[in-house]
C-alpha cells in the first residue's frame, strides 16, 4: 500500500504555516496532526527502519488466521506448492482462469510471496468469512498443493527516537502553544511501546 505522500507534505506544510502565530493556523497544525500525524510519523521513522505491521493470532471458523489491526484485514497463509509447469503467455489461460473462480470481491485480496525456495499464498479479506475461505481454498487446490501456515508477528518495539521526534514539537510551544497538542496527538499515533 503507497502511503500518502500528498498528506505527510501538507501536515509538514501546515506545521511550517503555524509558525506563523495565529489561532487559525494552530488549529490547521493541530487537524493535520490529528488526521495525518501517524502517516507522518511512519514516513519519517520508515526512511531508516520499516516497521513490519503488527498480526495477531485470530480463530475464523476452522482457520487460523492473522488479524492485521492497523489495516484491519485478516490474513490467510498456506505453503504451496504448484500442481502444473506453466510459464510465460501459456501461463496467462490458466490465471485467468484461477481469478476467475476466485471470484474476489472489492474487500479482498491475493498474494503470491517467494521466500527462497518457498512459495506462500495469502488471503486477505476485511471481513472474515469461513465459508468464503473455504471456497477460496478449494478453488486454489485446484492449481497448488496447499499447507496451511500462519504468518504472525511480535509487537516489535521501534527505536527510541521515535518518539523524540513525536514530541520535537514541544520545542516550538514557546512560539505558539498549540505545538503542544500537536505532539500529544502525535505520540498517540506513535507505534505501540510495549
Amino acid at each position: 500500500m503507497r502511503r500518502p505522500h500528498a498528506y505527510i507534505y501538507i501536515a509538514l506544510a501546515a506545521f511550517a504555516v503555524s509558525l506563523y502565530r495565529h489561532p487559525v493556523t494552530a488549529l490547521v497544525a493541530v487537524a493535520a496532526a490529528y488526521l495525518w500525524g501517524r502517516w507522518l510519523l511512519l514516513w519519517i521513522y520508515g526512511r531508516r527502519w520499516p516497521l513490519e505491521p503488527y498480526r495477531e493470532k485470530v480463530q475464523i471458523g476452522q482457520y487460523t488466521a492473522a488479524y492485521d489491526p492497523r489495516r484491519r484485514l485478516y490474513h490467510v497463509l498456506w505453503k504451496a506448492e504448484p500442481t502444473r509447469s506453466e510459464f510465460g503467455i501459456s501461463a496467462a489461460q490458466t490465471i485467468h482462469e484461477m481469478y476467475a473462480s476466485l471470484a474476489l470481491q472489492s474487500h479482498e485480496f491475493i498474494s503470491v510471496i517467494q521466500l527462497g525456495d518457498e512459495r506462500f499464498i495469502r488471503y486477505s479479506t476485511r471481513i472474515p468469512d469461513e465459508s468464503r475461505i473455504s471456497h477460496v481454498e478449494s478453488v486454489l487446490r485446484t492449481y497448488f498443493v496447499l499447507h496451511r501456515d500462519l504468518w504472525v508477528s511480535s509487537k516489535i518495539r521501534p527505536r527510541r527516537w521515535l518518539y523524540y521526534a513525536a514530541a520535537a514539537p514541544l520545542a516550538l510551544a514557546l512560539i505558539d502553544p498549540a505545538f503542544i497538542a500537536v505532539a500529544l496527538i502525535l505520540l498517540y499515533h506513535a507505534p505501540p511501546h510495549t
